[in-house]
């Protein structure tokens, strides 16, 4: 096991490591966001900062719906072992 967490990038290769394994929401959507929406260091500054503010804004949206997801995976599995 891996005793820490944290990310590198390298060009267009991105390697994550996580502790224990798993990863949190957070880590996911930013994975998830970093894949869909790249900014290259040589853009435009005012259009730089618009695509961090809407990459910004898709990370929230991924990570509320997946930590959703988790919650109601949860309550599923917690209504089938009481049943």
């Amino acid at each position: 096991m891996i005793g820490t967490s944290g990310s590198a990038n390298v060009g267009s290769v991105s390697v994550m490591i996580t502790n224990g394994g798993t990863k949190s929401p957070d880590q996911w959507a930013k994975e998830i966001a970093d894949k869909v929406l790249y900014i290259a260091d040589t853009a435009h500054p005012m259009i730089r900062d618009q695509a961090m503010m809407f990459k910004d804004q898709m990370f929230r949206v991924i990570r509320d719906n997946i930590a959703l997801a988790i919650k109601q995976e949860r309550e599923w599995l917690h209504s089938q072992i009481r049943s």
